[in-house]
This record gives C-alpha cells, sequence and structure tokens, in this order.
C-alpha cells in the first residue's frame, strides 16, 4: 500500500474529527455471523491481549500498569467514572491526554489484576496482528456493477470480539508515509482490508476506538498501537447519499479528500482496499513513560477541597496526597476546623473518615 495523504476517516467512538470517523466493533471478511470471535482466542492467538481489554466509557481501553489504562483520547471520558476490568470497576482518578498524538492515559484508584506488556521496538511491518473491538455487526452488501465490495456498518450490539491482520504501513498524521525505523508521536499503524486474507480478517468500524492491537515479540504478545480511525465513507456519486462501510474495494466508489470535495477511485482489475489506522505506541513510548513516572501533570484530577465552615468557601487542599492503591487520600491535621469534600467530574462519594496519626484518612467509592 503506497499513500500520500487519506480520504476522510471515520474515528473509533461517535466524533468525526480531523481527517476520521469513530469506529465500533470488528467486521470480518468470512463471516457475518454475530457470535463469531467473542471468546478469548485459543491455540496460537492465547494470551494475545483479550485478558488485558477493559470497558470505559461505552468504549474500549488496555490496562498497561497496576494502576493505568490506555485508550483513544477522542473516546472521552472523566474522572469519577470506572473502567470495568477482570470483573470489577475502578474509579478514574485523573487522566493524562497526549499532546501529539489521539492518546489519552488513565490512573485508577486500586491495583488492577494484571496489564498489558507495550511493545517499542519498530519491526511492525508485515507482522500479524491481533484487534480488538466492540461495537456494530455486519450489515448488508455493498454491490458495485454486480460485484461484492464489502459490507455496510451493521447495528451496534456493544460486544467485545477479536480478529486479525497485518500492518502494512507506517503514516504521520496527515497520511504520510513515515520511517518504521524512527518512532514518532504522530505515528499511526495501517492495516488493509484483504479479501482472501481468511476468515478472521477484520477492519474497524464505529465504535472500536480504544481497542487493542497486539504482536508478538519473542512468544510474548504485547500492546503496538491503539485503535482510533477507518476509511469507511464513500458515496456512489458525487451528489449521493454518504454511507459507511468496510470495503475490501474502494474502486468506483467516492471519497472526500477535503471539506465538500469527493473524488472517484479508479475501477481497477484488482481491489483497492480500505484501511484503519491505530495510534503506533513504539512512537509514544517516551511520553507515556513520563506519565508512569509521575513526570507529567494531569489535565485533570480527583481532588480534596477543604473549608473552615460547611458553607464554605471551599479551596483545594494542597497537602493532601493521594493513595490511589487504596482508593483513598491523606490528609494531613491542621489543628483548626475543617470541613472536606471530592472534587471530581463524576460524583464520588465519601466512604469512610478515618483519624491516622498526624493525619486523616478519607476514602472514596463511586
Amino acid at each position: 500500500m503506497i499513500r500520500s495523504g487519506w480520504r476522510r476517516l471515520v474515528l473509533s467512538a461517535v466524533f468525526a474529527v480531523v481527517a476520521g470517523v469513530p469506529t465500533h466493533a470488528v467486521i470480518f471478511i468470512g463471516t457475518g455471523d454475530p457470535a463469531h470471535n467473542t471468546t478469548a482466542p485459543t491455540g496460537v492467538l492465547a494470551d494475545s491481549g483479550w485478558q488485558w481489554e477493559g470497558r470505559w466509557n461505552g468504549l474500549m481501553a488496555t490496562a498497561i500498569a497496576p494502576d493505568f489504562f490506555l485508550t483513544a483520547g477522542h473516546v472521552g471520558g472523566a474522572t469519577g467514572q470506572s473502567f470495568h476490568f477482570g470483573g470489577r470497576g475502578y474509579v478514574a482518578v485523573a487522566s493524562y491526554l497526549s499532546p501529539d498524538s489521539d492518546l489519552r492515559l488513565w490512573r485508577v484508584a486500586g491495583t488492577l489484576p494484571g496489564f498489558a506488556p507495550r511493545y517499542t521496538g519498530t519491526a511492525e511491518l508485515e507482522q500479524g496482528v491481533v484487534v480488538f473491538g466492540a461495537g456494530t455487526q455486519r450489515g448488508a452488501p455493498v454491490v458495485e456493477n454486480d460485484q461484492t465490495k464489502g459490507w455496510l456498518w451493521g447495528p451496534g450490539d456493544g460486544v467485545l470480539r477479536w480478529g486479525t491482520n497485518t500492518v502494512s504501513q507506517v503514516v504521520d498524521a496527515t497520511g504520510q508515509p513515515r520511517s518504521a525505523a524512527d518512532p514518532q508521536p504522530g505515528d499511526l499503524l495501517a492495516c488493509t482490508y484483504d479479501a482472501g486474507a481468511g476468515g478472521d480478517e477484520v477492519t474497524l468500524s464505529g465504535g472500536d476506538s480504544g481497542g487493542g492491537m497486539f504482536l508478538q515479540e519473542a512468544g510474548i504478545w504485547k500492546l503496538a498501537a491503539v485503535n482510533v480511525a477507518v476509511e469507511a465513507s464513500f458515496r456512489t456519486t458525487d451528489g449521493g447519499g454518504e454511507f459507511t462501510a468496510a470495503l475490501f474495494d474502494r474502486g468506483g466508489f467516492y471519497e472526500e479528500v477535503a471539506v465538500g470535495q469527493w473524488e472517484p477511485n479508479e475501477e481497477l482489475p484488482e481491489n483497492l482496499p480500505a484501511a484503519f489506522f491505530a495510534v503506533r505506541v513504539a512512537g509514544n513510548e517516551r511520553w507515556i513513560e513520563r506519565v508512569l513516572a509521575g513526570q507529567v501533570p494531569p489535565e485533570r484530577a480527583v481532588t480534596v477541597e477543604a473549608s473552615p465552615t460547611l458553607d464554605g468557601p471551599f479551596a483545594s487542599e494542597l497537602a493532601a496526597r493521594l493513595d490511589a492503591p487504596n482508593a483513598r487520600f491523606f490528609v494531613p491535621m491542621t489543628g483548626d476546623a475543617r470541613f472536606y469534600r471530592l472534587r471530581s467530574d463524576t460524583a464520588l462519594r465519601v466512604s469512610y473518615f478515618t483519624p491516622m496519626g498526624d493525619g486523616i484518612f478519607l476514602g472514596f467509592a463511586p
């Protein structure tokens, strides 16, 4: 695949941003069965990422540290919401938005039962990957000139599914080809939706944003990228109605190359497959490490506020220290009467208030 810029993309979520449209569940080449690949992979694909995927803000995210998960930035979310992982919820206490990529890290209260190792190498090209998403089923066939070219996006069902693909190219945020050997924060891994690639071959659709893409290194499956966008918006004529679809052959269809400007793809003897894109972890590893090490201030966080009276005014208690693994704050005692409350994007309740030494523990829960 030689790419010199892309058509308008659909971002995986519900937003259409920059050059993309949101994505939902993976769509298979080989089957429209909604029950296909809805349990953890086995055999040679065992432990390939299913166990590290969780639910966040209605979409997907991947646990990457004892108290952090990673997702697409446009997935959104708020402090006080719960990351559902391993059968329970973990309250999000802080968020960190990448300045260079569509990624966001979230810190949680408590300790996650496991997390994905990250792939930080440069050998993604031509590597087979396992991709996770949860959203739409495969819809009706898209037929042009009596040939099936793919399928419309079907109904969203929120079911976690996995599929496979192969990394075909590294591109930058504008779709320009990039060197795989020089990871940069804006890098995206591109995979094409190829007919004949096997029944588990997938592309993304609306709602797959934030899901993980995993590859194997030395026998260990590692997180290589995070789903963000897909080429999925088409017309049959310049002035025709727009539709979203998973196409393994875009030949003969119109795509938007600039705002309001639609151009046709040439109908060729060979297929012209659509591609999907995932933010490359290797290009963002330095930022991830700095966040995990506490070297980056959060864009927003759960905080403690205090006031000498119940009616306020309340102000941030700067001396309060977060004990995230135990879902509590330690607040030093001042000797004065103080009233405390929590500030969060989403309501939290104070679960306990316990004196300890020269301070108090203030526990919290959803």
